[in-house]
């Protein structure tokens, strides 16, 4: 048991406890055609939850992750620190992930910082009235996904205004689901009649329509 923290090595534990049974506290794993074994050891609080891994690497170093929860459980941070000696430009690496939520639990923001670099939001989530995904901003605008859903909670379209060329936002791929309409054999349990997409620079959109066989019964 330990305490999560920005150290690259776990706090030493002086007595024994019983509040990991049941929970991995360590794994081995050979590398297949040598006698490498890298190891991993897991490490909780007092709730048993993961605060801290350190795994081996294939290139002798080490990664260590360390999380740290908010009041209510939810991961409000992690930092990994990740060495590699076999590497001349990056043989010391650091990563801080942050994560903003609303009040309903739901991740509004993921911000990245490496090493001593400005921290860099590469993501902002917006969600509807019944908690579903709406829309994702990744990093500054690079790209704009867009979702929407049947009456029934089905994901109906991703950017679909990339699709008909009058999207305003910076969109790379667009898709539609039809369900009911918009194929030659329309479905009404859930399944997919067909799919409408365009990638990047596509010229034109591309249709698929499904068709499902009868299920026989004796």
């Amino acid at each position: 048991m330990t305490d999560a923290s920005n150290s690259a090595y776990a706090t030493p534990v002086t007595i024994s406890s019983t509040m990991t049974n049941g929970l991995v506290t360590g794994t081995k794993v050979r590398v297949l055609g040598t006698d490498q074994w890298l190891s991993t050891t897991s490490y909780y609080d007092s709730k048993g939850r993961p605060v801290q891994a350190i795994s081996d690497n294939l290139q002798g170093g080490l990664v260590v992750t360390s999380s740290l929860y908010d009041f209510a459980g939810k991961v409000f941070s992690s930092f990994t620190h990740l060495t590699n000696p076999r590497s001349g430009i990056a043989p010391d690496e650091q990563v801080l992930t942050i994560l903003t939520y609303d009040d309903h639990n739901h991740v509004t923001k993921v911000t990245k910082q490496v090493n001593d670099t400005t921290p860099v939001i590469v993501s902002q989530n917006t969600y509807d009235e019944l908690g579903r995904l709406k829309k994702k901003v990744l990093g500054n605008n690079l790209e704009v996904v867009n979702n929407e859903y049947t009456i029934k909670g089905w994901l109906s379209s991703i950017n679909k205004d990339y699709i008909t060329g009058t999207n305003t936002e910076a969109n790379h791929f667009g898709k539609k689901l039809g369900y009911d309409a918009g194929f030659t054999i329309p479905q009404y349990n859930g399944n997919i009649a067909g799919v409408t997409w365009k990638g990047f620079n596509a010229p034109i959109a591309r249709d698929y329509g499904c068709g499902f066989r009868a299920i026989l019964s004796n």
